[in-house]
């Protein structure tokens, strides 16, 4: 492949050069009207999103049931706590730990 069928294929590619003139201005209101176009369609997307899940639906609202806790769960929730605090005692009392920056301990 040579350089003449290069610049062939990206030929196209010139048309989309500024030219000899910059213009920033130009480049900044472009920039500025984008985001702001991008901006505004986020936020209606946001809205629809939040619309739809703020809106129970038939099908929502006939499986949607107040949970119910279980004997079991909250036995094995207490005896959970239980284990914490009995390690947090064993931290407080029964634990040596050494500071290496004190001399002596």
């Amino acid at each position: 492949m040579n350089i003449r069928t290069l610049t062939k294929r990206f030929a196209f590619l010139t048309r989309l050069s500024y030219g000899k003139q910059i213009h920033p201005s130009r480049d900044w209101l472009i920039l500025l009207g984008v985001s702001l176009a991008m901006l505004i369609g986020f936020a209606l997307w946001s809205t629809w999103v939040f619309m739809e899940g703020a809106d129970p639906s038939a099908e929502q609202a006939a499986t949607s049931t107040a949970p119910t806790l279980s004997p079991r769960l909250l036995e094995d929730t207490n005896a959970l706590f239980e284990r914490r605090a009995e390690e947090e005692a064993r931290y407080r009392g029964e634990y040596r730990f050494v500071d290496p920056s004190r001399p002596g301990s």
